[in-house]
C-alpha cells in the first residue's frame, strides 16, 4: 500500500488570489490543488444587498460559515449548498458580511 503526504500549505495575511464574482470580493486561501483535492477555503466579503443568482453545483457542496455580524435565517451561523440544488442567498445586512467557504468535491 502506498501512502501520499503532501506538504503543509500556510497561507498569511492577505495571501491567496483575489477575485471578484458578481460584486463579492473573494480571497483562496487554499485551493483544491492546496490540499489534494480535498477541499478549497475561500474567504467572502458580501457587500450590502448582495444577491447572488439562483444557480446549482454540479461537482462540489459549498458550506458558509459567517466570521462576523448577522447569519442566515433564524439565527443560524452556517448555510450548506448541497450540489445539484438550486440555491440563492442575499445579504440584508448593512455592512460588509465576510463569510468562508468550504467547498467539498465530488466524491
Amino acid at each position: 500500500m502506498s501512502r501520499f503526504i503532501q506538504a503543509a500549505r500556510l497561507t498569511l495575511g492577505n495571501e491567496g488570489q483575489r477575485l471578484n464574482v458578481l460584486g463579492d470580493s473573494q480571497r483562496v486561501i487554499l485551493t483544491g490543488e492546496d490540499t489534494g483535492g480535498l477541499y478549497a477555503l475561500i474567504e467572502n466579503f458580501n457587500p450590502p444587498g448582495m444577491s447572488i443568482p439562483l444557480h446549482l453545483h454540479h461537482n462540489e457542496d459549498e458550506t458558509f460559515n459567517v466570521l462576523e455580524g448577522v447569519s442566515f435565517g433564524l439565527g443560524w451561523k452556517q448555510l450548506q449548498q448541497i450540489r445539484g440544488r438550486p440555491f440563492t442567498c442575499r445579504a440584508t445586512c448593512r455592512m460588509r458580511l465576510p463569510l468562508l467557504a468550504i467547498d467539498l468535491p465530488k466524491c
